[in-house]
């Protein structure tokens, strides 16, 4: 409970139970403090353009950093594939010809364990065209 004193709630015409005297003197001082605190969060924040590989951004080597960018895509289109086909992971295991524990870890982005090449052959079992572009 807030306690003021009895010539502040006098001046501001009001009474201490209806909770007016509170919210008019919060009021100045919280927008004051709001201000300065989104000013100073403005000028703190600093947008950098990331290179269109966040692992690259985060500074892994650049062979490193494509791979793992590679397993992510692979991961994301075999996740949708599951969405898309109303899939439960134990089912889609079944049609993969793989563990559930594998469908889980590629559900949620454990990739760490699985190889590209690993991924790539499940992309083709779930019936995903796999494509690699090069760029000079």
């Amino acid at each position: 409970m807030l306690a003021l004193a009895p010539d502040i709630v006098s001046d501001l015409n009001c009474e201490l139970e209806s909770g007016l005297a509170i919210q008019h003197l919060a009021a100045p001082v919280m927008s004051r403090w709001e201000d300065r605190r989104d000013r100073t969060k403005k000028a703190r924040t600093r947008v950098t353009p990331g290179s269109g590989n966040v692992f690259l951004d985060f500074g892994f080597p650049p062979h490193e950093a494509t791979v793992m960018l590679l397993r992510c895509e692979l991961a994301e289109a075999l996740s949708k594939w599951m969405t898309r086909e109303g899939l439960p992971q134990a089912q889609a295991a079944k049609h993969l010809g793989v563990v559930q524990s594998r469908i889980s870890e590629i559900a949620f982005n454990k990739l760490d364990e699985l190889s590209l090449d690993y991924l790539v052959g499940l992309s083709a079992k779930a019936g995903l065209t796999v494509a690699v572009k090069f760029a000079a």
